[in-house]
């Protein structure tokens, strides 16, 4: 008599698409991506409002979505961990668009009961400005 062993098999929503942050690969479920610009302001001696600095801040990038339990979960949480503690940059390739020098800033990762990923929110920063990526798709 044979025996058939069950296998459990993984494929991401629909809708997630992958994502690489250096050697981490998750699918992302969302993002948002915030830019500003801060502007300093005093007023002059006539009353009239002045502009006095003006700078861009860091573009910040907030991923929302899944690493699939191919490692142990341990070995994810040490290199996240370790991004933050040594300030690593890295390149964050998010479908088209590329962010080089990334920071990782905040994570949060949970385990569901019998799912076979982890859950994950990324908080980056992105110092240089996105660029295009050319679409493999021809």
């Amino acid at each position: 008599m044979s025996t058939v062993k069950s296998e459990q098999f993984f494929s991401p929503p629909s809708k997630s698409f992958k994502a690489e942050l250096g050697d981490i690969i998750l699918y992302v479920n969302k993002w948002q991506l915030c830019g500003q610009r801060i502007i300093a302001e005093h007023s002059a001696v006539n009353g009239i409002n002045l502009v006095t600095n003006s700078s861009e801040r860091f573009k910040r990038l907030y991923l929302d979505g899944i690493w699939v339990n191919d490692e142990s979960p341990e070995g994810l949480i040490i290199k996240l961990d370790e991004l933050i503690h040594n300030d690593t940059s890295f390149t964050v390739n998010l479908q088209n668009i590329k962010f080089t020098e990334c920071r990782l800033i905040k994570y949060t990762a949970w385990e569901g009961s019998f799912e076979p990923y982890i859950n994950l929110k990324l908080e980056l920063i992105a110092v240089s400005s996105p660029e295009e990526v050319a679409s493999d798709g021809g």
